[in-house]
């Protein structure tokens, strides 16, 4: 994004430290938690975008109210999240329940609920005010 939009400054916040080796001068990797308290302006972006959290947030709500509180009136705020429930076209699969697949999304679900953390953003998450 910073390549396509070189007069935007490109903030690309994370928790871990990913520095590329070439990166316009136009975008910055500062080093933040997302479910700690945002150290960014209120209203100090035009967009925002989130995804893949899963098993990441415990405060998904405090996450997204921050989110809106950063980002400007008329801006954007773009989530992605996918499900990781698995289907299959074959019958016999879907209608399976100790297929591999399943078992392991109900691992994964299991394991969410006992940490505090989903796995079910897209499943279960819906945006409200």
């Amino acid at each position: 994004m910073a390549d396509e939009y070189p007069s935007a400054e490109v903030v690309a916040a994370d928790i871990l430290v990913v520095q590329p080796t070439f990166v316009p001068p136009n975008r910055s990797f500062p080093i933040d938690g997302a479910q700690l308290d945002w150290t960014f302006k209120p209203h100090d972006f035009d967009f925002i975008n989130i995804r893949y959290l899963y098993g990441a947030i415990g405060d998904l709500e405090k996450m997204y109210r921050q989110t809106f509180t950063h980002v400007r009136p008329g801006g954007w705020v773009e989530s992605l999240e996918i499900d990781i429930k698995t289907h299959s076209e074959n019958p016999k699969v879907e209608k399976e329940e100790n297929h591999i697949f399943k078992k392991w999304c109900k691992l994964f679900f299991e394991c969410g609920r006992k940490i505090g953390r989903t796995w079910e953003i897209a499943r279960d998450g819906r945006q409200e005010d």
